[in-house]
């Protein structure tokens, strides 16, 4: 994942909403004191959880149960977004997740 830049499409607040560099964007991915992932639910609503994670290798890592709602909504549906916070400086993104233990 290292060396890989995202592609950016339209922010989705438009006047003055400006796309973040993605330099600067995994900076603070790997400041950020606080995550929060948002997955969806078998019925279709989100589900919003902060979880521990570490920016690493390019990539978000988190801590979940195997058995937990999030778990098992990202082995449905691996489409996620994230939230990343450091002090009053925010970022946000969509992904997938995925099993990196096995």
């Amino acid at each position: 994942m290292a060396g890989k830049e995202p592609t950016a499409g339209q922010p989705y607040r438009a006047g003055d909403t400006t796309l973040t560099p993605w330099a600067e964007a995994r900076e603070r991915l790997a400041r950020a004191d606080t995550y929060r992932l948002a997955t969806v639910r078998t019925d279709g609503l989100p589900h919003l959880v902060p979880v521990l994670g570490v920016w690493v290798g390019g990539a978000l890592h988190f801590v979940a149960s195997r058995t937990s709602r999030i778990a098992r909504n990202l082995e449905r549906d691996p489409a996620l977004r994230h939230r990343s916070e450091q002090g009053r400086a925010r970022s946000g993104g969509r992904g997938r997740g995925h099993d990196v233990d096995g």
